[in-house]
């Protein structure tokens, strides 16, 4: 697993995108998770389809909501306190799945 960053607004460390697989891929998959998870609780499905050799291989990135990152450097006190507009979720997820495909 290899972890990238990618950027959110206002939140100068952006979201983490966990990557799984190889980038080379034919397929490929982003997986989130729903309130209140993050990337931990998709992890084992990620390698599991990562390491399917079927279809010519399958490249993972998992990432989560804005909002429910929490890292060793990041924690829910991180994030504004007035959440997210759905805009700026969307916004989020467009960036982590730029970031999955280069």
């Amino acid at each position: 697993m290899k972890i990238v960053n990618y950027p959110i607004p206002g939140d100068d460390q952006g979201g983490e995108l966990h990557l799984y697989g190889d980038a080379s891929a034919k397929t490929i998959v982003i997986a989130i998770p729903g309130y209140p998870d993050d990337q931990s609780v998709l992890a084992p499905m990620a390698e599991h389809l990562a390491s399917t050799s079927s279809a010519g291989g399958i490249f993972v990135g998992v990432t989560c909501f804005p909002g429910f990152q929490v890292t060793k450097t990041k924690n829910w006190k991180n994030h504004p306190t007035s959440g997210y507009m759905l805009e700026q979720v969307v916004s989020c997820i467009g960036e982590a799945v730029k970031t999955l495909r280069q």
